[in-house]
C-alpha cells in the first residue's frame, strides 16, 4: 500500500506542477499548457512517439511540459516542422545538422518519405494556427468520405465527439449528394 500512497502523491505533484505552467509568466507557455490540455488530435500525429506515449499521464505530460518550458525560457531546443503540411513539435532546434535525420528517425509522418516538403512554424501561435487549421481539414475530409462510405448519420455520431466538428457539416454532405446526382 505504501507504493499507491507514493503513486497518489507523485500524480498530485504533477497535476500541480501542470496547473502552474497554466499561469506561466510567460505568455507562449501558458498558450502551448492550453493548447496541449485541451487538444483531442492523437499526440502520435504531431508529437516524437518517446513523448506521445506519456501524453495521458500526469507525469508523463508533465515531462513534455518541463520540456516546452525548458526549450522556450532556455535553450531554443525544439522546433515546429511542416511536414507535408502536417504541423509537429520535436524537441531540436531546426538549424542541427543531422536536424532532417532526426526527423526521419521520429517523426511519424516523416518516416514514410524518403522526400518530403518540409517548411517550418515561426513560433508556438504560428504553430497552433496552423496546426488547427491542418486538423480541421483533416478532419472534415474524414467526415466527408465516412459519409459516403457508412452514412450521414453514422459519420455525425462518430466525429461529434471531436471538439472541431461542425454539425453543418452534415448539410454540405447533403447538398454535395443532391448537386453530383
Amino acid at each position: 500500500m505504501l507504493r499507491l500512497i507514493l503513486i497518489e502523491k507523485n500524480h498530485k505533484e504533477a497535476l500541480d506542477s501542470i496547473t502552474k505552467y497554466l499561469i506561466s509568466p510567460h505568455q507562449e507557455m501558458q498558450t502551448i499548457t492550453h493548447f496541449l490540455l485541451t487538444t483531442d488530435v492523437n499526440p502520435y500525429e504531431f508529437l516524437p512517439q518517446e513523448f506521445a506515449v506519456n501524453f495521458d499521464t500526469s507525469q508523463g505530460f508533465l515531462v513534455i511540459l518541463d520540456m516546452v518550458n525548458n526549450a522556450l525560457i532556455d535553450d531554443g531546443e525544439m522546433s515546429f516542422p511542416i511536414i507535408n503540411k502536417e504541423p509537429h513539435i520535436v524537441f531540436i532546434d531546426k538549424h542541427e545538422r543531422n536536424y532532417k535525420d532526426h526527423l526521419l528517425q521520429n517523426v511519424s509522418s516523416a518516416k514514410f518519405y524518403k522526400d518530403f516538403e518540409l517548411l517550418f512554424c515561426n513560433d508556438v501561435y504560428d504553430f497552433i494556427n496552423k496546426f488547427d487549421t491542418y486538423h480541421l481539414n483533416k478532419l472534415k475530409q474524414q467526415f466527408f468520405r465516412d459519409s459516403s462510405k457508412f452514412g450521414v448519420e453514422h459519420a455525425v455520431k462518430h466525429y461529434s465527439k471531436y471538439s472541431k466538428f461542425d454539425i453543418n457539416w452534415k448539410s454540405e454532405v447533403s447538398n454535395f449528394s443532391k448537386t453530383n446526382i
